[in-house]
């Protein structure tokens, strides 16, 4: 959008945030409805433009078998960017079109899991998600647009208090001029509970 830069808009979010949830629980899993309402704006050029809102998170799990567990969440919202873990901070809520008026920018997502107990003491994850923003609205070309991740562990619970465990994770980022990069990581991590 010419004629203006990220230092001319200044982010405004007048009410506090409204969130509402409800879960629902059975003897082989659950689900959770969750939402957001709220009110989010910026001042651009001396004027003040305010939108309405809002986010909608479904998620559950369910129990496979004796001990595994199959998961997943999905999310959309315009607005709620500040809510996703990747985009928290980056002021991707609102965007200003070349009318001069805020705009919520969409964003949604979600993630898929499977929970394997080799024993009961040693498991694994895998995991898969993808998220995606709407970001046509803002004046950089490298504002995120979507990112795919992949991820496999496996953890140990060692003796009562101890848990040790390893994971790599595979993912693509793509951003809103077209580029993209992918990355794969390993993992170590070490837990261990002072109070049981």
């Amino acid at each position: 959008v010419p004629g203006y830069g990220p230092a001319e808009i200044t982010p405004t979010s007048p009410w506090p945030d409204f969130v509402v949830r409800y879960r629902y629980e059975a003897d082989r899993g659950h689900l959770q409805l969750g939402s957001v309402l709220r009110s989010v704006g910026a001042f651009y050029r001396s004027e003040k433009d305010v939108r309405f809102c809002y986010g909608l998170s479904l998620g559950g799990a369910a129990r496979l078998g004796q001990l595994d567990n199959f998961l997943f969440q999905a999310n959309y919202g315009e607005g709620v960017s500040r809510y996703v873990n990747d985009l928290g901070g980056l002021g991707y809520d609102i965007g200003v079109a070349p009318d001069g008026h805020v705009h919520p920018l969409p964003v949604y997502g979600g993630f898929l899991a499977y929970e394997h107990y080799w024993t009961e003491s040693l498991r694994s994850t895998l995991t898969c998600g993808h998220l995606r923003a709407d970001t046509y609205y803002l004046p950089r070309d490298s504002a995120f647009k979507s990112s795919t991740y992949a991820a496999a562990n496996l953890i140990w619970v060692v003796k009562g208090a101890l848990t040790v465990g390893l994971e790599v994770l595979y993912g693509n980022h793509f951003v809103k001029d077209g580029r993209q990069g992918d990355a794969t990581r390993v993992q170590f991590s070490f837990q261990y509970d002072l109070v049981k």
